[in-house]
């Protein structure tokens, strides 16, 4: 069941975006996820469960501000989606999006992919701007390219 709503994050929570300029094909990407779905419903039924439950707490811990508890979220929804797509066998992480992630996580910063996967964006989720410059400066070494974003305030 999707749920939609306005989770206040605080101010010492900071977010960055990462692309790594290879844009993935998530048409392909889909099409083998619904092919996989079908033929391996038990193990697809215990992500989502899986899944479902790693959200749930990530929103609370992003309501209390906990950044050590939303960065161990990340990490477990990039654990939980690297394990079903090295299951099926599907691409999730390319190489560079690794690096994203390793890099972002030298910076004591923690990331995950964002999309289909496949080598498009990653996400990196830190603790008060603090060593967001080295994560940028080593991001653009490794040329990935941060993204500019705006968080709105949400519709009353």
């Amino acid at each position: 069941q999707l749920v939609i709503r306005h989770l206040a994050v605080p101010h010492s929570v900071d977010l960055v975006i990462g692309w790594t300029d290879a844009p993935a094909s998530t048409d392909e990407l889909v099409h083998h996820y619904q092919q996989n779905r079908e033929t391996e419903s038990d193990v697809y039924q215990q992500f989502l469960v899986n899944s479902q439950a790693t959200v749930q707490q990530l929103a609370q811990d992003l309501e209390r501000g906990d950044v050590a508890l939303i960065q161990k979220g990340i990490a477990k929804a990039r654990q939980l989606l690297r394990k079903i797509t090295q299951y099926w066998q599907l691409p999730l992480e390319t190489h560079q999006l690794t690096q994203l992630i390793e890099i972002a996580q030298s910076c004591q910063y923690e990331a995950k992919s964002s999309g289909a996967g496949g080598g498009d964006c990653g996400i990196a989720i830190g603790s008060s701007h603090l060593n967001r410059q080295e994560l940028l400066n080593s991001w653009k070494v490794a040329n990935i390219i941060p993204l500019p974003y705006q968080v709105t305030k949400p519709f009353q």
